[in-house]
C-alpha cells in the first residue's frame, strides 16, 4: 500500500487528504522531489518487545494503526487497517512518530491499545526514508489460578489496558464462602470492594488472581451461669451461621438480680471485636432484678460465650428512734430493696407539731427528701437508713391580728376549750398590714413591742380570763382589737 501525504497546515488537511489517498493509490502522482521525501515504517519487535509482532492468525486484519506525525509546526494523523508496513510522502525535515495498533474485535475493548511504538526521523527529500517503528505491548492480561475449587472467580475483561477498571464476581457453590483474605493478585494490587464483588486498577503488567473458598462454618452460643439456681437464659437458635440474629431471654426469680458488670457476650474468633453491641439495649451494665428481659445480637464469624451472674437483692431497713415523746412516726415499707419510695408519716399528739428542721437521715449524704403535711417521701438508697425527729408542744392561741376597718374588733379564745393555754405555753400575736403606730395593753398594762408580741405563760399568769389590745394608728385614725383567752392550770416539768 503506498500513500502520498503532503505536510500542510493543520486545516488543510482533511480537505486534501482523501484526494491524496486516491491518487497515491492509483500511481498517478508521486512527489519525490527536493522538498519531499518517501517515509516507509516498518513495524517490527526487538529486544525488549515484550511481544511478538506482527502479531499471529488473523489479529493483524482486526488491527486498526492510527499513525500520528508531528515537527515543531505540524501535525499529520491518518488511520491505516492490517498492515505492517506503511508508506507515505511527506516534506523532509525533523518528525516525530507514534503508531498505536487498536484491536477491533472486542467492542468493550475498543479503546485499548493492542500495541504501540514511536521514533525520530530525519526525512531527506527525493528518496525513500526506511523509519523501523519496534512495537511494543500496550494490553495486558486478567488470568485465573488453575485449581481453584467450590467456587469461580470471574473477571469482566482478560486482559485490558493500563488503567482499566476490572471488575471480579465471586460465586462459591452452595454451602461455600471465600476464606477471608484469600483473594490476591499477583503481582500485587490494591484490591477494592466487599461481599462477592470486588474491583481492581489494571497496572502495566500481567495479573493473577487466586482465591480460595472453605465450607461455611456453623458456628455455637455457650452460656455460663453463676447463680443459675435464680435465673436462665434461654438462646435461639443456638447455632447458625455467621450475621445470623440470635435472640435471648432472659429470665430472674424475684428477690433475685443480675450482678451489676456480670453480663457479656465474648467472641471466641481471632476477627472479631472484643465487644457484641445488644440490637436493643447496647449493652447490659445496670443490674436487673426480677423479670424477664428479650433482647437481640448478630452472631459474629465465631463461637459465642454469653455470661452472666444471678445473685440475692439485698434489703435494706428504715431505723427509727426508739422514742418519739409527744408523737408517733410511721415508715411504710420499713425494709425493701434499693430503690423503693419510702413514705414516712409524723403524727403528732394533741397541742403538739414537728419541730421545723428537726429531720435527719443518715447517712448524711441521703438526706434529700421531700415533706409535706408531715409526709416525707425518699428513694432508699443501697443501704441502711437511720432516721430521726423531734415533736414539741405548741399554744393553739397563735394569732394573726387584721384591722379591716374603722370599728373595734373582739376575739374571744374562752369560746373554744382548744384554745385555753396552760403555764408553759407561749402567745404569739401579729398584727398584718403597716400601721404608724403599735400599743399593747396586757389586762390594762402597756407592753413593748411592735407589729408583733410573743406572751410567755408562766407560773406567773393567774387562772382565769385574760385581756390582750392592741391599738395602732393610721394616718391619725386609731383602731384597735382586743383579744380574750382564759389560762388553765397545767404542772410544768
Amino acid at each position: 500500500m503506498k500513500l502520498f501525504i503532503k505536510v500542510l497546515k493543520t486545516q488543510q488537511v482533511f480537505r486534501l487528504f482523501l484526494i491524496f489517498i486516491v491518487l497515491t493509490l492509483c500511481g498517478c502522482i508521486n512527489f519525490l522531489d527536493n522538498e519531499h521525501g518517501k517515509i516507509i515504517l516498518v513495524l517490527g519487535d526487538g529486544a525488549s518487545r515484550g511481544m511478538v509482532f506482527p502479531p499471529e492468525g488473523d489479529i493483524l486484519n482486526q488491527l486498526e494503526f492510527t499513525i500520528t506525525i508531528t515537527n515543531s509546526k505540524e501535525e499529520i494523523i491518518f488511520k491505516v487497517r492490517g498492515e505492517t508496513q506503511i508508506e507515505a510522502i511527506i516534506a523532509s525535515g525533523i518528525w516525530n512518530i507514534m503508531v498505536e495498533a487498536h484491536l477491533m474485535a472486542e467492542a468493550h475493548l475498543e479503546e485499548v491499545i493492542y500495541a504501540r511504538g514511536s521514533a525520530i526521523a530525519n526525512i531527506q527529500p527525493g528518496q525513500e526514508n526506511y523509519v523501523p517503528i519496534i512495537m511494543r505491548k500496550a494490553f495486558f492480561t486478567i488470568s485465573i489460578t488453575e485449581g481453584i475449587e467450590n467456587g469461580v472467580i470471574t473477571p469482566s475483561h482478560t486482559w485490558g489496558g493500563e488503567g482499566s477498571l476490572i471488575t471480579l464476581t465471586i460465586e462459591p457453590e452452595e454451602g461455600y464462602r471465600i476464606v477471608r483474605n484469600s483473594l490476591t493478585i499477583t503481582p500485587a494490587v490494591e484490591i477494592s470492594g466487599t461481599g462477592l464483588s470486588r474491583a481492581f486498577i489494571l497496572p502495566d503488567y500481567d495479573v493473577v488472581i487466586n482465591a480460595a473458598f472453605e465450607i461455611i462454618p456453623i458456628y455455637t452460643v455457650e452460656t455460663i451461669i453463676e447463680g443459675m439456681e435464680y435465673g436462665s437464659i434461654i438462646i435461639n437458635p443456638q447455632s447458625a451461621y455467621e450475621d445470623t440474629v440470635i435472640e435471648f431471654l432472659m429470665l430472674i426469680e424475684h428477690g433475685y438480680r443480675l450482678r451489676h458488670g456480670s453480663f457479656s457476650i465474648t467472641p471466641e474468633g481471632e476477627y472479631c471485636s472484643e465487644i457484641i453491641e445488644l440490637m436493643n439495649s447496647g449493652n447490659i451494665t445496670a443490674p436487673y432484678s426480677a423479670g424477664s428481659w428479650y433482647d437481640t445480637f448478630v452472631l459474629p464469624d465465631s463461637d459465642v460465650t454469653i455470661f452472666a451472674e444471678f445473685e440475692k437483692i439485698p434489703v435494706y431497713e428504715v431505723h427509727l428512734p426508739e422514742e418519739t415523746p409527744l408523737g408517733v412516726i410511721s415508715v411504710y415499707p420499713k425494709t425493701a430493696y434499693a430503690g423503693t419510695p419510702i413514705t414516712v408519716v409524723f403524727t403528732p399528739a394533741p397541742n403538739c407539731r414537728l419541730r421545723t428542721n428537726s429531720i435527719y437521715l443518715y447517712p448524711y449524704e441521703y438526706y434529700e427528701y421531700e415533706l409535706e403535711d408531715n409526709i416525707l417521701t425518699f428513694i432508699l438508697p443501697d443501704m441502711d437508713i437511720t432516721l430521726d425527729a423531734v415533736f414539741e408542744e405548741y399554744s393553739s392561741a397563735d394569732v394573726n391580728v387584721i384591722f379591716d376597718g374603722f370599728h373595734n374588733e373582739v376575739i374571744n379564745f374562752t369560746e373554744d376549750p382548744n384554745k385555753n393555754l396552760h403555764w408553759g405555753d407561749t402567745l404569739t400575736i401579729t398584727v398584718e398590714g403597716e400601721y404608724d403606730s403599735y400599743t399593747w395593753f396586757l389586762n390594762g398594762q402597756q407592753q413593748w413591742g411592735y407589729n408583733s408580741l410573743n406572751i410567755d405563760i408562766g407560773t406567773g399568769f393567774t387562772i382565769g380570763t385574760h385581756s390582750l389590745m392592741v391599738v395602732v394608728v393610721k394616718n391619725g385614725i386609731p383602731y384597735s382589737k382586743e383579744l380574750i383567752f382564759r389560762v388553765m392550770f397545767k404542772e410544768v416539768n
